[in-house]
Formats: C-alpha cells, structure tokens, sequence
C-alpha cells in the first residue's frame, strides 16, 4: 500500500512539474514569435522606405504593433541561456525601430 502510495505521490509530482515547465516553454516560444513579428514588421520598414510617410511615433507603432507588450511578458519564461540570447537581440532589435522616423 505504501508503494502504490509513492508511486502515485512521484507521479502526481512529475505532472505538476511537466506542466509548469511546458507552459513556460510556451509563453518563452510566444516571445520568441513576437521578436519575430516585430522584426519581420521592421524589415518592411526597411525596404519600403515608410520613412517618408508619417512621424516617429506612427513609425514605432506600425512596427511594434500588439507584439511589445507580448515580448516584454513572454521573455522572463525562457530558460536562462536562450533568454540573454533574446534579450540581447530585443534590446538591439528596440534601438534600431526607437530610431525609426
């Protein structure tokens, strides 16, 4: 009995821990989705010379879109490694479009 007792105890723990970490995985990859966007958004920019259109507010926004808010929360999920990574490419990625004009 006391067997069955562990055994369930271990697994039920393995569950919690495997969910955690798979939502983390998630948010951390949803983050990764949105530098994406936002760099996809910026590189149009880029090529299309949208400069000339409207000022540097409207720039900002057109390239950020939604997805500034879903980077800034998503980020902090990823494992310690793969978030420098990414946070140094936002960090870059947010001097270059905050130039914009």
């Amino acid at each position: 009995m006391k067997v069955l007792l562990i055994i369930s105890s271990l697994f039920l723990c393995y569950v919690a821990v495997t969910s955690v970490n798979n939502a983390d995985h998630r948010k951390c990859n949803r983050g990764k989705e949105c530098i994406s966007k936002i760099q996809f958004r910026y590189d149009k920019y880029r090529s299309d010379r949208l400069k000339a259109e409207k000022g540097h507010t409207e720039c900002k926004l057109k390239i950020y879109g939604s997805d500034k808010k879903c980077v800034t929360e998503n980020l902090k999920y990823c494992p310690e490694a793969t978030g420098k990574t990414l946070e140094t490419r936002w960090t870059d990625m947010k001097k270059d479009v905050d130039s914009c004009k």
